[in-house]
């Protein structure tokens, strides 16, 4: 909000202030011929040194604050435009620094738990090594709830059947059941005896890892949108998904890497 002061000094002589209080903040106050021409100028001049301002266009007040020997009335003039704005414009400000401090926080919460998610990874890549068949899938599962319960601690929020099915649509259906038909194909390979039960186990074990923190990622975004009432865009929960779900393969397979090269070295 601009407020525009001192109108009365680019009145004619002996003019008073218009009534009623003819300003709308928009381009009808520069044209407006019941406004004197030098003030009309003024104003222009004044809001095209502004229009360059970033983000939303600033809303302007034309006002007059005087003292009783300037002999204006009323002495505040344009009072009542203004508090309208300053109320509008306040809630504004308000949600605004409320959301700064708000994403401040989530940020700080998030960069606390990441390596939480990576441990809870690393718990989730043992439940998947594990030779017995099956066993790897109930791991998994105990390993994500009690993460999507830690992670919720953390950020103040509680999950419900609702809003974990939120969270989960919001993810993609498609995407989570693709991942477990997958892990579950999997575990039924390691009946197969030797062979089977190291090759699964390893391929499990990269893809428990990698699910674990593409869903703790997701979760983050989720709770951090919770936390201040809100409900997360899903494309902004499955990029977050996404991104760690990468960032998880890509660890597991460097992890793995380095296994090989220190048995080779061996």
């Amino acid at each position: 909000m601009v407020a525009q002061t001192g109108l009365h000094r680019l009145y004619p002589a002996g003019a008073r202030h218009p009534d009623p209080y003819p300003f709308t903040g928009g381009a009808e106050d520069l044209t407006n011929p019941t406004l004197p021409h030098a003030l009309r100028q003024a104003l222009s001049h004044q809001r095209q040194l502004l229009a360059d301002l970033r983000g939303a266009a600033p809303q302007f007040v034309p006002l007059d604050f005087t003292l009783p020997e300037d002999g204006f009335t009323p002495q505040d003039f344009g009072l009542e435009p203004l508090q309208r704005i300053l109320e509008a414009q306040g809630l504004c400000a308000y949600e605004a620094l409320f959301r700064a401090r708000s994403d401040a926080e989530s940020d700080r919460i998030r960069q606390r738990v990441r390596p939480l998610i990576y441990g809870y990874g690393v718990a989730a890549a043992g439940a998947g090594a594990v030779p017995i068949p099956l066993v790897g899938v109930g791991g998994l599962a105990s390993v994500l709830a009690l993460m999507l319960r830690t992670l919720a601690e953390r950020y103040r929020v509680t999950w419900t059947r609702n809003t974990f099915a939120q969270f989960s649509g919001a993810i993609g259906g498609g995407a989570i059941l693709w991942w477990a038909l997958r892990y579950g194909a999997r575990e039924f390979v390691k009946l197969i005896p030797v062979i089977g039960t190291a090759a699964a186990g390893a391929l499990n074990a990269a893809a428990a890892f990698a699910v674990t923190t593409g869903l703790g990622e997701a979760a983050c975004v989720w709770l951090s949108y919770r936390r201040r009432g809100e409900t997360a865009p899903p494309d902004e929960v499955r990029r977050a998904f996404a991104s760690g779900l990468a960032e998880g393969l890509r660890q597991a397979k460097s992890q793995a890497r380095a296994r090989e090269a220190a048995h080779a070295a061996q």
